[in-house]
């Protein structure tokens, strides 16, 4: 497979390139925004070690994962971060897991829902998922409502999953199915 390009009506998800590193950084680095994820606030070196690995991504012949670079349409601005992934491949499709997450900057004006519907027809209609799925932890009603949204269906919570900021967070499980997802 070629590289993945992604157009939306705001944004566009594209592959990461090396000019990327300051921008990714600037979120990586951001301890209160990653205070949701399963991983950062991360340090230059970390961040460069990430960005290596998306690239080094791309060159993958049985290719698994797809971190892609959330870009604005109107100024070209590296806004955040997509990725969509084989959680396990099968003869008739296979579950996905995708995830996304912006700089603060761009919080609130409809991004994330952009990207995250981009990966979904990505996922099922270029990949051939049957499933995909995403995760939120307890107190992140943005992304749930994001999900929600976009026809995802609430399977499940896992209490006390994930540890971060010195407290044991809950983590809200959901997903949608190819043909919940081609009904609209």
């Amino acid at each position: 497979m070629t590289d993945v390009c992604l157009h939306g009506s705001d944004i566009t998800l594209r592959e990461h390139g090396p000019d990327d590193l300051q921008a990714l950084h600037r979120w990586h680095g951001d301890r209160e925004l990653m205070r949701y994820l399963s991983w950062g606030g991360n340090s230059l070196e970390e961040s460069l070690l990430y960005l290596a690995d998306c690239i080094r991504d791309r060159r993958q012949p049985r290719r698994d994962r797809y971190r892609l670079a959330i870009v604005s349409n109107r100024d070209r601005q590296v806004m955040g971060c997509a990725s969509i992934h084989w959680k396990g491949r099968g003869q008739w499709g296979g579950d996905g897991r995708l995830g996304c997450f912006l700089a603060r900057d761009f919080h609130g004006r409809g991004y994330a829902r952009e990207a995250t519907r981009l990966l979904v027809e990505f996922g099922i209609g270029e990949l051939g998922m049957h499933r995909i799925s995403a995760t939120s932890l307890a107190g992140n009603a943005a992304s749930e409502r994001v999900l929600k949204s976009l026809g995802f269906v609430h399977e499940g919570t896992m209490r006390s999953h994930s540890h971060r900021a010195g407290q044991w967070l809950d983590r809200h499980f959901y997903s949608i199915l190819r043909e919940e997802w081609r009904k609209g």
